[in-house]
């Protein structure tokens, strides 16, 4: 699992490579734990305060992608947190992250940053030391940060900065419990990049957009782990297959839909209290898939929502969801990191490969 992680964090650092002007951010976060039931306020007895560092980079507007984003930033970003709670702890992150501009002036600008990582918590649940914690079942998690952010120039090198958004912890359900930190966030700093003001290459010629006629398909496998109740028992694979069908509907977007066929060894075992299975417990589902892909040269931002077809459990909800990135690594193969969703708790994660023809 830990190599997941750092196999995703390779997914936007590359993009750092054909960057050219080097910030550094740095800002205060004052937070408030969003809470995700009413069994746990010994968890929310006060509001986390924490500092966050970033080294970005911009994009040098050598691509097309480039100018469609209007230049955006890529880099790494890493959170000190102080939950200010003894169940809790501290978290230190280490995220990719990257920050697109979505209104620029001369004196100000809006931007969208987000960013996907591996963070380290100190307290876990423990069911000798810390039964209380019910958020954080592992000292190792996944961490996934989301910011609007507003910047006012008072020079070409040093900005002053506000952000508002949400920073998760969890670890996807590989060892429970696994409710998740989910942290309000408002941050407030400085951006200095040193040097002079570089402005970005341009390109001869900016292709125009011509929407393809014709439909591409996207073959896929992956694999996951989870973990049920009780907490510390066994650990259950999920295999998944899918085959999408993908339409470019703009320059930024595409559209994906077809079907998923997935395989979890935990079906065979798990009966959920008062609910019944067959006589034979069936661990296959299948499902008709959709979503979208957000594009950015070879790395790509995938949202999709699923529906089942094939249920033969009792129990879960009828639909699903994923969120991740995938990397074009070479020619029409991608590989693809994403966390699967039910009703806003994460069910399990997923690493794959697929190719697109």
């Amino acid at each position: 699992m830990k190599s997941s992680y750092l196999f995703l964090l390779s997914f936007l650092l590359v993009h750092t490579l054909p960057a050219q002007r080097l910030s550094i951010d740095a800002q205060t976060l004052n937070s408030l734990i969003i809470p995700i039931s009413t069994t746990s306020p010994q968890l929310l007895t006060s509001s986390p305060r924490g500092v966050e560092l970033r080294l970005m980079k911009e994009t040098n507007g050598s691509e097309d992608w480039h100018h469609w984003y209007k230049s955006p930033r890529f880099g790494l970003t890493m959170i000190y947190y102080d939950f200010r709670n003894q169940f809790l702890g501290r978290a230190i992150s280490l995220q990719g992250v990257g920050d697109f501009p979505l209104k620029k002036r001369a004196k100000h600008d809006w931007h969208f940053l987000i960013g996907y990582g591996v963070a380290y918590l100190t307290e876990n649940f423990d069911k000798f030391r810390n039964r209380k914690n019910t958020y954080i079942g592992s000292q190792f998690n996944y961490s996934f940060e989301m910011m609007l952010g507003y910047n006012y120039h008072l020079s070409p090198q040093l900005k002053l900065s506000a952000e508002a958004g949400v920073i998760h912890y969890s670890n996807a359900a590989l060892q429970l419990p696994n409710g998740g930190i989910n942290a309000l966030s408002l941050g407030l700093g400085v951006k200095y990049a040193p040097g002079k003001t570089a402005k970005p290459n341009k390109l001869d010629t900016i292709k125009p957009f011509q929407k393809p006629k014709k439909w591409r398909w996207n073959v896929f496998g992956g694999f996951g782990v989870l973990e049920q109740y009780p907490t510390g028992g066994k650990k259950y694979m999920v295999y998944n297959v899918n085959v999408l069908g993908e339409k470019r509907i703009s320059r930024k977007v595409s559209w994906l839909v077809g079907l998923e066929g997935i395989y979890n060894n935990l079906y065979k075992e798990y009966i959920p209290e008062g609910e019944n299975l067959p006589e034979e417990n069936n661990p296959g589902r299948a499902s008709v898939l959709t979503g979208i892909d957000i594009l950015m040269g070879k790395m790509v931002i995938m949202i999709q929502a699923g529906v089942y077809v094939y249920k033969p459990q009792d129990f879960d909800a009828i639909w699903y969801n994923k969120y991740g990135f995938k990397w074009r690594f070479y020619q029409d193969f991608f590989a693809s990191f994403a966390i699967k969703t039910q009703l806003g708790a994460a069910d399990n994660f997923e690493l794959g490969v697929g190719y697109r023809f």
